[in-house]
């Protein structure tokens, strides 16, 4: 089936970055320099539900799992059961996307993530 673009409600503070689109189109993800990430129900184009991010002033630490700068690059697992995000704070994090919760982070890339995919049938 065809997926067009309607009006989307508001979900972000800032500009999205970067989408991700289950196999099954029938969900998808966005990222945003507001460093959250929604989850969309492609049919209703409602949100769905979102993972928390927030910019960090100099000294204060992260109370929430969530990235703390841009969300620059989404990819999702073949079978809808994980997202991976990456983006300026330089960290890969991923997410059980069941549960809405944080799995594991990746740290140590010298520079931002700017792209990202899982291989086909995993």
């Amino acid at each position: 089936s065809d997926i067009t673009v309607s009006a989307c409600p508001r979900a972000h503070r800032f500009a999205i970055t970067c989408l991700a689109l289950s196999s099954a189109e029938d969900f998808c993800y966005t990222g945003s320099k507001d460093c959250t990430i929604v989850r969309w129900d492609t049919e209703t184009g409602k949100r769905v539900s979102s993972f928390p991010g927030k910019r960090l002033k100099p000294g204060e630490e992260a109370d929430f799992d969530g990235h703390t700068a841009e969300v620059l690059a989404l990819a999702l697992t073949s079978d809808g059961r994980y997202l991976a995000s990456g983006g300026r704070d330089r960290l890969i994090r991923i997410w059980d996307c069941r549960s809405n919760k944080l799995i594991d982070s990746f740290q140590g890339h010298r520079d931002i993530v700017s792209s990202l995919a899982f291989r086909k049938g995993s």
